[in-house]
């Protein structure tokens, strides 16, 4: 007699040592390799330049993006590549195919390592946030037919729901004690793209897109209701430098017409600067810009990240320089909490700071503001999350109290930054002291 269920068969993964055959699979691959023209495989292009996130690397002998990669993922990926590289025409689908490469090849080169099961056993590239050479480096399937981590053909079934969802987007709804998705509650995003302000009020049903020197736009003075931003931390993740990792396979890809042909995608004029004097002269010219824009009555509004007093010094003093008064500051939970880079801190920042601006000439100037206050409603913040059962500790209080108290500088005529700065470390060190005994 039959039972009427069915036996689950659970397949296991297990470790074992390297034997002769993955030794022979690899000299083939590296065999392979040397024997292919350079017309057959597109291979990274260019050398390290020296910078805050490539010092390391540089330091280890990895002076070219090849070196990146051992003889078996250069053959594997370059394969791959040339097959993008030479897909016919120049459609916005060819485009976005190559700019998915960029996933896969950041999950398989030899600054991976090993995570453990469950979200796939590889660690990009990028999970330090500078380009640390691993003592222990982890090789995947490039391809990824079976699975693992960020193998092409899972990256294209990432694609393939990123097109669905551009026609058909989901929301998140609350439901009595669920968040539940929810379609056909907003319209689809997908728009024709015009790349001027010009064509884009010639045409408004288009999306209007851009890249370039955020300080020099082309938009019409008052035409801007709302601005929403992501600002550079400053001194840490330094996004150019290590931009190029991804620069060097798609200068030989060329996923459009227009991509740029540079060795690098550093600039001078970038945001992000090691020292903060260059930060905030640097973000000053953005914000004026970004208050040139805005309509009367118009919001700047944006995150911010930085475990450092001075840090949050110079973003406070370049929003006032700029003509900026910040109204609100929010703590919120925006850090994965297993991150290394988290994990191994002293004191774990897992907070980002919404900061929310104005127009300094609609926003009334204060002669002394209450930093009690600010910091009391900042360390409020921060319990709040804590009772909602997320996981914040000292640093989120010194960011939050920090952040609280510099605003309060953009809100005065002619704010003694270096006074406030210290008022800011003083507050924040009370306030953890209150937070440790709460």
């Amino acid at each position: 007699m039959l039972e009427d269920h069915k036996a689950a068969i659970q397949l296991r993964r297990h470790n074992r040592a390297i034997d002769d055959f993955d030794l022979c699979l690899y000299d083939n691959a590296a065999k392979s390799l040397a024997d292919t023209s350079p017309d057959e495989l597109v291979r990274p292009l260019g050398a390290l330049e020296e910078g805050v996130s490539t010092i390391q690397a540089l330091r280890w002998g990895y002076d070219s993006w090849e070196r990146f990669f051992n003889e078996r993922q250069r053959y594997s990926l370059g394969l791959i590549g040339a097959a993008l590289r030479d897909l016919p025409g120049a459609s916005a689908e060819r485009e976005a195919l190559i700019a998915s490469f960029g996933r896969t090849v950041e999950h398989h080169n030899l600054f991976c390592s090993y995570k453990g099961e469950g979200t796939g056993p590889v660690r990009s590239v990028f999970h330090n946030h500078v380009l640390r050479p691993e003592r222990c480096s982890v090789e995947g399937d490039p391809w990824g037919a079976q699975g693992g981590s960020a193998g092409f053909s899972g990256v294209l079934t990432r694609l393939h729901k990123a097109a669905q969802y551009k026609s058909t987007p989901l929301d998140f709804k609350a439901e009595a004690d669920r968040i539940i998705a929810v379609d056909q509650s907003s319209l689809p995003v997908a728009r024709p793209l015009s790349t001027t302000w010009q064509q884009f009020v010639s045409n408004p049903a288009t999306a209007y897109t851009t890249t370039g020197d955020a300080s020099r736009t082309d938009l019409p003075d008052n035409s801007v209701d709302l601005i929403l931003t992501d600002p550079p931390y400053v001194d840490n993740v330094h996004y150019s430098e290590l931009a190029d990792f991804f620069h060097a396979w798609l200068s030989a890809m060329r996923p459009h017409q227009g991509y740029p042909d540079m060795p690098s995608t550093r600039a001078v004029q970038e945001v992000q600067n090691a020292a903060p004097d260059g930060f905030q002269a640097t973000a000053a010219r953005v914000w004026r810009e970004c208050r040139r824009v805005l309509k009367p009555g118009g919001c700047l509004l944006f995150s911010f990240h930085q475990s450092q007093t001075t840090g949050w010094c110079a973003l406070m003093r370049s929003l006032s320089d700029a003509g900026f008064t910040v109204t609100t500051t929010r703590a919120v939970i925006a850090e994965v909490a297993t991150s290394l880079s988290k994990t191994a801190a002293a004191e774990p920042n897992r907070i980002d700071v919404i900061v929310l601006c104005r127009d300094t000439a609609d926003t009334p100037a204060e002669a002394t503001p209450d930093l009690d206050q600010a910091a009391a409603q900042a360390l409020s913040e921060i319990q709040s999350l804590r009772e909602a059962g997320l996981q914040v500790g000292s640093g989120d209080v010194r960011t939050a109290v920090r952040a609280a108290v510099l605003a309060a500088g953009t809100r005065q005529a002619a704010a003694d930054w270096e006074t406030l700065q210290a008022e800011a470390d003083q507050r924040a060190t009370a306030a953890v002291a209150e937070f440790s005994t709460t």
